[in-house]
């Protein structure tokens, strides 16, 4: 966890939070076997004209997306998770998670939960977090060998 803080500490314009949520990704695919490769986008990249659906798609051999990554490297705002919820039905994605170090704009944050809500009873499954929740779970879970695989994935 120090080595990430660290390395986040430098100011990169969000793309050291991208590669590190990409190293995370890749080690979730590979040690639990949910997707064989992760698709990174440019940092300063919109996702639509680029023809992805998000900073980093987990996707399966086949090519089907399994999950959206959104990387923020400050808060979402609910216009969009509005947007990203229209382009993941277009798409047929059910998955994705917005990995922000600040949430959601503190003055919409009810209504990115109350949004979140709705939409999970939909089907369309979102979640919000910061890459120090995720890493600190992913982490203990992927066991020594896997945090290697982290550290050189970056």
């Amino acid at each position: 966890m120090e080595v990430i803080e660290e390395f986040l500490a430098a100011h990169s314009g969000g793309d050291r939070l991208l590669a590190l949520s990409c190293a995370l990704f890749k080690v979730i695919g590979s040690r639990f076997g949910l997707y064989a490769e992760v698709k990174r986008g440019k940092i300063t990249a919109a996702d639509e004209p680029s023809g992805t659906l998000a900073d980093l798609e987990c996707v399966t051999k086949e090519e089907r997306l399994v999950f959206a990554v959104e990387v923020k490297d400050r808060h979402i705002t609910i216009s969009q998770l509005r947007a990203k919820l229209r382009t993941m039905r277009e798409r047929q994605v059910s998955e994705i998670f917005f990995v922000a170090t600040q949430g959601a704009v503190p003055a919409e944050r009810s209504a990115v939960e109350s949004l979140i809500e709705r939409e999970f009873a939909s089907g369309q499954n979102v979640y919000v977090t910061d890459l120090e929740r995720l890493s600190r779970t992913t982490l203990a879970l992927i066991g020594e060998e896997g945090r290697r695989d982290f550290l050189t994935g970056c």
